[in-house]
């Protein structure tokens, strides 16, 4: 994704701060592309630079897509 680094099983290898957990929702309609595009937006209005442990979840009304927003320390 432009400008932020999203993990999901992997560990990013660098340290970072924690900022928020988020999390999107939205209808069948709203497939795994356009609800990342929402959590990464979401990330950015944070100042966060990365998202980790991002889990995409689908439920009998729809789906969501979560993880926590970070901001990984500089010269690390």
């Amino acid at each position: 994704m432009r400008g932020i680094e999203v993990y999901t099983a992997k560990n990013p290898g660098k340290d970072f701060n924690e900022i928020k957990f988020i999390e999107v929702g939205g209808g069948w309609f709203s497939g795994p592309k356009g609800l990342m595009k929402k959590l990464v937006q979401r990330a950015k209005e944070s100042g966060a630079d990365g998202l980790v442990n991002v889990q995409y979840n689908t439920l009998h009304v729809g789906s969501t897509i979560s993880g926590t927003a970070v901001k990984f320390e500089e010269g690390v």
